[in-house]
């Protein structure tokens, strides 16, 4: 039997290139489907996209856009090992062109049968699916016996798709995030919809008594300071400045009256005989 051929080192190095090429594309795409995502939430409930995004954390855009596409990023990788398998050449024929069909079929059946877009969305969708597969069809066929480009199309495809599926669905069911914050010895607190936070600031939308975001708040935090979010609700109607958020809205005042109870709790003897009222 032969000796099997050692990798050529020029082999080597590009398949190096294309997984770093690849590690950072990756991230790039997180941050912006982040970022994108949030501009979309905070304009959908009439917020000013611009202050919003200036104070987000860099890593909660990362975050963000990890949570949308976290299963499409193992889809994609199992998609790009199934392909290797059946056309290790990647030269987009036989079995990887049945193989694309496939796919596309899954992704169309999702969108318009499994998903609960509307009409626009479906038809943007539906138009994405198609030209990404006529994209990595067409990347197969040019590369030649090249699997990496090949791969790495796919992969972004997937992805991609992963994208305008996350967009879509955001831009359909504007959702929001109840939050209350309770400072120091404050008898209240705050109630509103959760924006951002980091370590020594707290930024929440006021609650309206119309239950929509109102101005954003820009609140300093101290170890004393007691923040609750809850998790994200559909808002009932309206989009902009004429939305309504009626259930977020009673879901933050009841995380306000959890956080002034857990305080009620965790307060001290010597606290509360100071807080007791003189005789």
């Amino acid at each position: 039997m032969a000796p099997a051929e050692a990798p050529k080192l020029a082999d080597v190095v590009r398949n190096v290139i294309a997984s770093v090429a690849t590690a950072i594309g990756v991230i790039g795409l997180l941050a912006a489907v982040g970022g994108a995502v949030t501009w979309l939430r905070v304009s959908q409930v009439g917020l000013p996209t611009q202050t919003a995004l200036s104070v987000t954390p860099k890593h909660d855009l990362i975050a963000l856009g990890a949570t949308g596409l976290v299963i499409f990023v193992g889809l994609a990788v199992l998609i790009v090992a199934v392909l290797f398998a059946l056309d290790p050449k990647g030269q987009g024929e036989g079995p990887t062109v049945w193989t694309a069909l496939f796919l596309v079929v899954g992704a169309l059946y999702y969108v318009v049968r499994v998903a609960d877009f509307d009409g626009r969305s479906e038809r943007i969708l539906i138009a994405t699916v198609i030209a990404l597969a006529i994209c990595c069809v067409r990347i197969a066929r040019a590369t030649g016996e090249r699997f990496v480009p090949f791969g790495v199309t796919v992969f972004f495809a997937v992805l991609l798709f992963g994208a305008a599926v996350t967009y879509r669905a955001e831009s359909d069911h504007p959702r929001v995030q109840p939050a209350a914050v309770l400072r120091g010895d404050e008898r209240t607190g705050l109630v509103g919809f959760f924006v951002a936070a980091s370590d020594d600031r707290i930024y929440i939308a006021r609650l309206t008594r119309e239950s929509r975001p109102g101005a954003l708040y820009d609140l300093k935090r101290d170890d004393k300071t007691r923040l609750a979010v809850g998790r994200r609700v559909r808002c009932e109607s309206g989009r902009g400045k004429a939305v309504k958020c009626v259930a977020a809205g009673k879901a933050a005042i009841a995380l306000r009256r959890q956080l002034l109870a857990d305080r009620r709790k965790t307060a001290t003897p010597a606290t509360k005989a100071k807080k007791k009222p003189k005789q």
